[in-house]
Formats: C-alpha cells, sequence, structure tokens
C-alpha cells in the first residue's frame, strides 16, 4: 500500500528516522515536509508526524472512489502559493457521496508542486498522551520522560517484543512499551523509584507487561532483550549514587552487548566517543530541546560486527 505520511513541523530529521525505523518497505519520495512509502508501517505509533494517509491518486483524477460520506480537507505545502478553498471543491465535485464535514470519511488533499489526493487514515493527537504525562503519574519523577518522549525513543529502536530499560527511575518508557503491547524490564538501583515504577505501571495496568527489579544493572544477571532503551541519569539526583558519570556510561555501554545488540541511548550530552569505544556504532545521531531550558542528545545505535 502507498501512504503519503505529512511530517509534524517540529523537527523533520527526527520524523524521518522514526518513519524509516517503524517502515518494513521503502521510500518512494521525501522531503522535508512528507515522505511517501510503499509496504507495511504501524503508523498509529508515530509521534512526529501529522496524518498517515493511503494515497487514492497523484494529481487529480476524473473519477474518485465513492463514499456513503465523505469531507473533503486540502492541507497547504510550503510551495503551494493558490486556494486550498478551489483544491477542496474541485475534488469534491468529482466524488460520488453526502459530504459530511463531522463524521464523513476524509479525503485529504497535499497541495505542493504536485497534487496528492488522499484517504485519511490516522491523525496524530496529543490527548492519547494526556493520563500519562508526568505530573499525571501517581509516582512523579521531574526527570522522567514525557511518554511522547519515551514512544519516539521505543519508535526509533522498533521495539515489538521486548525491551530492557537499565535505568528505569519510575518507569516512563517502560509505561509506553507498555501500552504498546511490548513486554518490558526496568532496573533501578534506588528502592524508592523502583516501588514508584511498580505502582505507576498498576495504575495504568500494564503491570503484566512490565516487571521491575531493585537493582544495580552492573551486577545485574539478566536475559537477552530484542532491544535497550533507557534515559541515562545525570546528576546527583539521578541515580549516579556516587559513580562517576563517565565511568557508569562506560561501564554500562559495555554491558548491554551482553543483552543485546541494538540500543537507543538518550542523554544529556553527545556520547559516541563513549559508545564507539565500547563497540557501539551509532546510526543516528540528534539533539533537540525536550522543553525550553533542557536539550537532550538520541543515539540510536547497533553492536559493531
Amino acid at each position: 500500500m502507498r501512504l503519503f505520511i505529512l511530517f509534524a513541523k517540529e523537527d523533520p530529521k527526527i520524523s524521518k528516522a522514526e518513519v524509516h525505523s517503524l517502515l518494513d518497505g521503502k521510500v518512494l519520495e521525501e522531503t522535508d515536509e512528507y515522505c511517501v512509502v510503499d509496504g507495511s508501517i504501524d503508523y498509529s505509533r508515530l509521534v512526529f508526524s501529522r496524518y498517515a494517509c493511503s494515497v487514492l491518486s497523484e494529481g487529480v483524477p476524473k473519477g474518485l472512489p465513492a463514499y456513503k460520506s465523505f469531507a473533503v480537507r486540502a492541507t497547504k505545502l510550503k510551495s503551494f502559493k493558490n486556494s486550498a478553498r478551489e483544491v477542496e471543491r474541485d475534488v469534491a465535485s468529482r466524488i460520488k457521496g453526502k459530504v459530511d464535514l463531522e463524521k464523513g470519511t476524509v479525503i485529504r488533499v497535499f497541495c505542493g508542486d504536485e497534487l496528492w489526493v488522499t484517504e485519511e487514515l490516522w491523525a496524530y493527537t496529543q490527548k492519547q498522551f494526556k493520563a500519562r504525562d508526568v505530573n499525571a503519574r501517581p509516582s512523579f519523577n521531574p526527570t522522567s520522560l514525557q511518554p511522547k518522549t519515551a514512544r519516539l525513543l521505543l519508535n526509533l529502536a522498533n521495539a515489538r517484543k521486548n525491551v530492557l530499560d537499565p535505568f528505569c527511575g519510575v518507569g516512563g518508557i517502560l509505561l509506553e512499551a507498555g501500552v504498546l503491547g511490548i513486554k518490558a524490564t526496568g532496573i533501578e538501583l534506588d528502592e524508592k523509584w523502583a516501588e514508584g515504577a511498580t505502582e505507576n505501571a498498576w495504575f495504568y495496568r500494564v503491570d503484566k507487561k512490565v516487571k521491575i527489579v531493585n537493582a544495580d544493572f552492573l551486577e545485574w544477571k539478566g536475559k537477552e532483550f530484542e532491544c535497550i532503551v533507557t534515559d541515562l541519569p545525570y546528576g546527583k539526583s539521578s541515580g549516579l549514587f556516587g559513580k562517576k558519570r563517565e565511568e557508569l556510561y562506560s561501564k554500562a555501554f559495555k554491558k548491554f552487548h551482553t543483552h543485546t545488540g541494538k540500543c537507543v541511548v538518550m542523554a544529556q550530552e553527545d556520547l559516541r566517543p563513549l559508545l564507539k569505544k565500547a563497540g557501539w556504532e551509532t546510526k543516528f545521531f540528534h539533539s533537540f530541546y525536550v522543553h525550553k531550558s533542557m536539550r537532550r542528545y538520541i543515539h540510536a545505535c547497533s553492536a559493531k560486527s
């Protein structure tokens, strides 16, 4: 199936990386605003895209499929200078069915150098994360990732079956994994935070998918996982427990190999040299603001062969 995916305006580089990570197929066309893909992708997981739509035609054909009810919406891309309203009227005139702006199937026309006529399958909404907002959780930690960011890290790892977070805190990444139906194990040295992660998993009813272990990851004996996804501790209040940060990271990165061949690491700095020294090849690297005062660095890595 050909899909048209409109990226979020925030960060095209992340939007592209997220789609590429989840796509089982090929990219037919790509710009900083959108991509057209052919293949299978779980678009409902996307957090840095706005719409996913099945392509009906490239350009406006003489005839389009009939619908019981429909609504045409034109979305202007940067290069389009004409009237979107005229495009909507023209496309609507070529469809058989009743116009219903509230409940009709959305026919979305993307207007740029060319027109893409599509049927909307999915639209992003921030509301899906509201209940799991950091401030809404029964166990609160101000350094915990917001659900959207946690979902992004899981998507960049293309996590499907089971995931390990060796520094899980109160379990932000684990919660999102559980919501996606992925089995997740979290390791946390601080007993209070481990209890908080357990409480959060129970509260959001993902406790059957999530396992919390109160232990030092560097000493923990565990199984292999599909991937490691983690937001590293970075301050005195964030689980360093007297360890020097660089030493902790280096030892942890070497131990990652015991459990997986793929990891996605978020940190407050560029850790590519440390990861390389520990035997990891960074496939994707990017930095962005998680809020106005905090810039974070994403490293998506695979074990060097």
